[in-house]
């Protein structure tokens, strides 16, 4: 069952995860670079409404090794695994040894109840969730949030 998801913050799958998660009353939160900076400009209205805490520092790095961290595991879903930020969450995850579930969305075709699945095994309680921006991924976000709901309904036992 999980108790908190947590994001970066960012357009796309971050913010996906954290909205799914919210519509369903599981707690949010996570870290943001300081300013609470987004591609689609600053948002610090996230602190209030998803619980994500900026930090001193402005770069992504630091805000990305602080949500691999605090989680217990990250679920990565993209387009594109090359893009900058997907690299850099991937090498996060390798040097503090978290588990992690990579989803190609175009390639995958992984269902909800084989995540579900990964969670239980993975013991997560507090998941991390990253992914491609929308600047990166058109269409990306609205994908996201349908199928990370999905994904958290049936992780809760919520109808």
């Amino acid at each position: 069952m999980l108790a908190k998801v947590i994001s970066g913050g960012q357009t796309g799958v971050d913010i996906a995860g954290l909205v799914a998660a919210q519509a369903l009353g599981i707690p949010t939160g996570g870290w943001m670079p300081k300013g609470y900076i987004t591609l689609a400009g600053k948002r610090p209205a996230y602190a209030g409404r998803y619980g994500i805490v900026a930090l001193q520092s402005p770069n992504y790095p630091d805000r990305t090794r602080m949500n691999v961290r605090g989680s217990d595991a990250t679920i990565q879903l993209a387009k594109n695994f090359k893009a900058r930020g997907e690299q850099l969450t991937t090498r996060m995850i390798l040097e503090l040894n978290k588990p992690s579930l990579k989803i190609d969305i175009e390639k995958s075709g992984i269902t909800v109840e084989a995540v579900v699945e990964w969670l239980n095994a993975n013991n997560v309680s507090i998941l991390n969730v990253a992914g491609n921006s929308e600047e990166e991924s058109p269409g990306i976000e609205s994908y996201a949030t349908g199928f990370l709901t999905e994904v958290f309904k049936l992780a809760n036992g919520i109808k």
